[in-house]
């Protein structure tokens, strides 16, 4: 996929959002009966109201919603249950080793990323004073040495490959605008795994 495929399909799904957005609005408008986006919902003889909003601005979209509070409510009791208590204790000790781990990962990260930055860094202040010490090097080839992007994406990805460990993931740069819809797949499906993570933490 080029990089004018991808800002077509990207220009078409906000296109389809907005036409989404006048098609819900007018018919709200049109309705001569009223209408609310809240609903009811009654479980346990406990009635709540849920609410969704749903924020639409430039590129810019946002949903909020209440339909699953009363869903989070009903977690947070039987979790706090006795019956439940070994179950509390596990997920407890879980979230307790998950930060430990967590706070490991981001340092061996930080370290990595400082290692390859500074390799990067030396890498291409060498370059740099290789072309600007050696008069036999004229501006073009210059421009070759520092591996100047361009539209090609194939050209692209030979330039800015390297033996560092860490591999910035950048379609159209370091891998090819064809593995966009798998990395941000990849993006929801992580994302989330995290908010569930959320929900449980916060029903604890």
């Amino acid at each position: 996929m080029s990089l004018a495929s991808a800002f077509l399909v990207l220009t078409l799904v906000w296109v389809a959002i907005y036409a989404l957005n006048y098609l819900l609005r007018s018919f709200k408008t049109r309705s001569l009966l009223p209408s609310t986006t809240s609903t009811r919902h009654a479980q346990r003889n406990n009635w709540t109201e849920s609410t969704t909003t749903v924020v639409l601005k430039g590129l810019h979209l946002r949903v909020q919603t209440t339909a699953w509070n009363l869903s989070h409510d009903i977690l947070s009791t039987s979790l706090g249950s006795r019956q439940k208590a070994c179950l509390r204790r596990v997920l407890m000790q879980f979230y307790d080793l998950g930060s430990v781990v967590g706070l490991m990962g981001m340092v061996i990260t930080l370290g990595f990323l400082l290692t390859t930055g500074s390799t990067s860094a030396v890498s291409l202040a060498r370059k740099v004073w290789m072309s600007a010490s050696d008069p036999s090097i004229e501006p073009s080839e210059a421009l070759n040495i520092l591996a100047k992007r361009s539209m090609d994406p194939l050209r692209d990805i030979k330039a800015h490959r390297s033996d560092s460990f860490i591999k910035p993931i950048i379609p159209g740069v370091t891998v090819p605008f064809s593995h966009l819809p798998v990395i941000l797949a990849a993006v929801f499906l992580a994302q989330s795994v995290h908010e569930l993570g959320h929900v449980i933490a916060a029903a604890m």
